[in-house]
């Protein structure tokens, strides 16, 4: 799941990065037309003899009308066009709320994520994910508050063992580096990304 807001994530900020380039783009190639109209009017109004007639009031509709539609264009909740109507105002609308939707849910699931262990808890998951990052090591210790706070780290899917066998703490592997067989799954570097250095 966390994947998926990612990627929804990404995508928005992608599609907000298309906007602005459009929307640049457009506006340059409003420029241009406008100023080629511009200086076509301008050349034209140099001989008197052609006055004012079709022609530049051809060019003035072409140096207004970018500038018009850019100005009407937000304003218009649709538009049709034989039997094709569009919904401008409403869909951008929609986009808006449900990104914000989105955002709100990240957000959830990041509070979630952060207040969902104890510090004492995390300061295990965080020991396990350096010891494996550094090829360091964290000795697993068999008391009872240890025992209990690394089955909560399996049981709710922040770790797992290395090979293909159960993962126990138990006085067999007391004082052992736990390194060496345990691993976080995604959801663990996932809580250590969003976490960072216990408190």
């Amino acid at each position: 799941m966390t994947d998926d807001i990612e990627e929804i994530s990404e995508n928005i900020a992608k599609e907000e990065s298309l906007m602005f380039m459009n929307a640049t783009l457009r506006n340059l190639t409003k420029l241009l037309f406008s100023s080629v109209a511009g200086v076509l009017i301008i050349l034209h109004l140099f001989y008197p003899q052609l006055g004012i007639d079709t022609i530049t009031l051809s060019l003035f509709v072409i140096l207004v009308l970018p500038w018009f539609l850019d100005w009407i264009l937000p304003r218009l909740k649709s538009a049709k066009i034989g039997d094709l109507e569009l919904q401008f105002r409403e869909f951008r609308t929609t986009v808006k709320h449900q990104y914000d939707e989105i955002q709100e849910q990240q957000k959830k699931i990041n509070d979630m994520m952060m207040y969902s262990m104890s510090a004492s808890i995390y300061k295990h998951l965080w020991e396990i994910h350096m010891g494996n990052k550094t090829n360091g090591e964290y000795i697993y210790k068999d008391e009872p508050p240890f025992r209990r706070e690394m089955y909560f780290l399996r049981d709710n899917g922040y770790v797992r063992a290395k090979g293909d066998y159960p993962l126990d703490f138990n006085e067999g592997i007391k004082d052992k580096n736990l390194c060496d067989f345990v691993q976080l799954t995604p959801i663990g570097h996932f809580c250590v990304e969003l976490r960072g250095f216990p408190r």
